[in-house]
């Protein structure tokens, strides 16, 4: 399962990202774009930004993937 997507709203005819909050549940978590490819890059800087406040919440130091795992001792 994707953790972001783009869709298009049918009241204003501009796209979204959207974000998935689980149980099938999905979020815009944008603002409106003109154009689909827009919104398609956008989930890419959206990734970078997880990455980036992962890193910040939990050690300046450490990347993403080391965070999450446990710590030992």
């Amino acid at each position: 399962m994707n953790k972001y997507d783009v869709a298009q709203s049918p009241y204003d005819k501009k796209w979204y990202l959207i974000g998935n909050c689980g149980d099938g549940h999905w979020m815009p978590i944008s603002y409106g774009f003109r154009t689909k490819a827009r919104a398609i890059r956008e989930i890419a800087i959206q990734l970078k930004r997880d990455r980036a406040q992962i890193r910040d919440m939990y050690n300046w130091g450490l990347s993403p993937e080391e965070a999450m795992m446990p710590k030992s001792g």
